[in-house]
């Protein structure tokens, strides 16, 4: 569950049974696709969350209703950290 602003950005969501306080949207994007089949058009927000979780939401401008889904970032590959945890 998502509760939004005046402007319909996501404010709170709730994650593991409490809503918890958007502090940053990070970035957002829309998608309209595949009108001839099945129609999608959704609106995706980036956030971060209070606890400084990162996470994609999104909402169903078709069907309606917003779904969540965990944001992992990219594993760093340029290196490997040697015994003081720096990479080289």
């Amino acid at each position: 569950m998502v509760e939004t602003d005046e402007a319909g950005a996501p404010r709170a969501i709730a994650w593991r049974g409490r809503f918890r306080r958007v502090i940053a949207i990070h970035d957002r994007w829309r998608i309209d696709d595949e009108w001839w089949r099945e129609e999608i058009a959704r609106l995706y927000y980036e956030v971060e969350i209070e606890g400084g979780r990162r996470m994609t939401v999104f909402r169903d401008l078709v069907a309606g209703g917003w779904f969540l889904q965990p944001y992992h970032p990219a594993a760093f590959s340029a290196g490997s950290a040697g015994d003081d945890g720096r990479y080289r």
